[in-house]
């Protein structure tokens, strides 16, 4: 039986579903159930596999799904909170092997595209809540990226906790909290890229040594209403900031994970962003059990690191010798 478990002293989720092999859900069907295809400046989604010219991202459906819509329809009361853990758990695939000739962060961007088209038809179907898009993903995915979409009946507390805590910050101080910290790190130490559109920072408070945020640079409460040329530019940015972490961190796999509000909450909205994390060192007890992080690099010299990598990948992915 899957069921999503709510834990009423901390208000944290479960998921409990039948023991598989697989624990991340990057199990993958053989076959794509939908494939993603630009031609003449229109997206057409094709079921199955597609074997014709044109970028493709497919799509495909865990074969170890975290949930599922075939979820016992089971509710448990207080004070064991507890519903299905019902929904749908797909893998979006930027494939090198249909565009061998584009440029990475050309898959990147159409990557994001799929993402957004995929999040409005997934917010569409009923008892869906919450759409996390998120990645866990080895250096050498970067050539080949991948997102992980999950959805959830509820939203997950960690987004609700972010909403709430932002909501309080701007009536306070009149500002948006995530612009409050555009506004001082655009130009301090712990800049790693800046684009047209978008930052890339080391946060003040990391969780973890060489963590950084992608932020839109202006106020922005919604991923699905980003347009191509938006998606264009942060396709490069997570290229060149995630090839730079690569670099500066050798053999350092990562995750990435979208922090956005739900679509189908109109309240106060977050400023949407991208985290992502290292893997540069294990939970520890201090970190699980009281929300204490360690870093034995600092955020500064982390951007630095990161910074001088980041923008000789940028360069790279546009033909200059630097």
């Amino acid at each position: 039986m899957r069921m999503l478990r709510t834990n009423h002293i901390g208000n944290k989720f479960s998921i409990v579903r039948p023991k598989i092999n697989s624990s991340d859900g990057m199990d993958r069907q053989e076959s794509p159930a939908l494939s993603m295809v630009f031609h003449n400046g229109v997206l057409q989604i094709i079921d199955g596999e597609h074997k014709s010219d044109g970028w493709a991202i497919e799509i495909f459906e865990s074969r170890t799904p975290i949930v599922s819509t075939d979820a016992d329809l089971y509710y448990q009361r207080k004070p064991w909170f507890g519903e299905p853990a019902y929904g749908y758990h797909n893998i979006l695939v930027a494939t090198v092997e249909k565009t061998p000739d584009m440029q990475e962060y050309e898959r990147w961007a159409n990557l994001l595209v799929a993402v957004q088209d995929r999040m409005r038809w997934l917010y569409d179907q009923p008892k869906i809540g919450y759409v996390m898009v998120f990645a866990d993903m080895k250096p050498s995915d970067i050539r080949e990226p991948h997102l992980q979409l999950v959805t959830l009946p509820s939203i997950p507390p960690i987004i609700e906790t972010e909403v709430r805590t932002s909501y309080a910050a701007k009536k306070k101080m009149g500002l948006c909290p995530i612009c409050q910290i555009i506004d001082g790190d655009s130009g301090a130490e712990r800049r790693i890229l800046v684009s047209n559109n978008f930052i890339a920072i080391a946060p003040w408070p990391a969780s973890r040594s060489y963590e950084f945020w992608i932020i839109p640079r202006k106020h922005s409460i919604s991923f699905t209403k980003m347009t191509q040329a938006d998606l264009h530019d942060l396709g490069m940015m997570m290229r060149s900031t995630l090839g730079g972490l690569v670099k500066t961190q050798q053999d350092t796999g990562f995750s990435l994970v979208f922090h956005l509000s739900s679509e189908k909450k109109k309240a106060f909205r977050l400023h949407w962003h991208i985290e992502v994390y290292p893997h540069t060192a294990g939970n520890t007890g201090m970190d699980r059990g009281f929300g204490v992080s360690l870093c034995d690099v600092s955020p500064e010299d982390a951007a630095k690191d990161l910074s001088v990598a980041s923008r000789l990948e940028w360069a790279n992915a546009v033909g200059v010798n630097l």
